[in-house]
C-alpha cells in the first residue's frame, strides 16, 4: 500500500502538469464486462490515448469497501452474505422455551 499523504502529493503535481488523475474503487466487472475505477469504464477510457506513449502509475491506498448485502426478511444491512443476525436471533427467541416466572408475595404480619 501506498502512504495516501503520498498517493495524494502525487497526484496533484500530475493534475498541475496537465495529466489526468483517475481515483475511485477498483471493480471487476463493470455493466460492460470490464474493469471499472470509481464512475470510469476503464474498458472505453484508454481509447482516448490509442496511438500514444503513456505512463501508468498506480498508487492503492487502502482496500475498496466491499459491497453490502441487506437481508430480504428486515432489511439488515450486513457487510457479507450469509444468514442474517437479526432473524437469526430471532428465530432463536421465538424457538427457545418459555422460562417459568414466579412472583414471591411477601405477607406481613
Amino acid at each position: 500500500m501506498t502512504d495516501p499523504a503520498n498517493a495524494e502529493e502525487l497526484s496533484t503535481f500530475a493534475q498541475e502538469i496537465g495529466a489526468d488523475v483517475l481515483r475511485g474503487a477498483l471493480r471487476y466487472p463493470s455493466e460492460t464486462g470490464s474493469w471499472q475505477l470509481g464512475d470510469i469504464d476503464l474498458g472505453e477510457y484508454p481509447d482516448r490515448y490509442r496511438g500514444q506513449r503513456l505512463v501508468l502509475i498506480i498508487a492503492p491506498v487502502r482496500p475498496a469497501p466491499g459491497p453490502n448485502y441487506t437481508c430480504g426478511i428486515c432489511g439488515f444491512v450486513m457487510n457479507e452474505a450469509g444468514e442474517c443476525p437479526r432473524c437469526k436471533l430471532l428465530n432463536r427467541q421465538k424457538s427457545a422455551p418459555k422460562r417459568a416466572t414466579y412472583s414471591i408475595r411477601w405477607r406481613t404480619c
